[in-house]
């Protein structure tokens, strides 16, 4: 079923108010949900299914597909794996991270904070247990 179109000139005027940078986002964020909501139905989950995946609740997951939620890069990732879905790419992106390597160049870093102001080596162990947490490698990455 197409949506209706409906002219007034109050919608009108009011449109005309809205800043076209904030009308983009709007739709943009329009267009996620509906990608959003197309990987749901594909998969053959209703949005308790969903919720329960994904570990929030219903109402969550109903601001979601409405389009009005922000989402942290987390949830989007996540989301990408329990829908087995595309949401961002970041293929063309010019950076080339790596999880390991952001921990091992940190390590650096604490270890050489560490020569020049001892910090201790449990906080030391706790601040590299954070970073490896953080960033999802465990300890067989050889980083410990």
């Amino acid at each position: 079923m197409k949506p209706q179109v409906i002219n007034s000139s109050v919608l009108d005027a009011i449109k005309r108010k809205i800043d076209p940078s904030r009308e983009l986002r709007i739709e943009k964020a329009m267009r996620f949900a509906k990608v959003l909501n197309d990987a749901r139905l594909k998969k053959g989950f209703s949005n308790v299914d969903l919720a329960n995946e994904m570990g929030v609740s219903k109402s969550l997951v109903t601001r979601w597909l409405s389009g009005t939620q922000n989402f942290t890069l987390e949830t989007i990732f996540k989301l990408e794996e329990v829908l087995d879905v595309e949401l961002v790419n970041c293929n063309d992106c010019t950076a080339n991270f790596s999880s390991t390597k952001i921990i091992i160049d940190w390590v650096s870093v604490i270890s050489s904070l560490q020569q020049q102001n001892p910090i201790g080596q449990p906080k030391q162990q706790t601040i590299i247990h954070g970073l490896v947490t953080r960033f999802g490698q465990s300890s067989e990455s050889g980083i410990a």
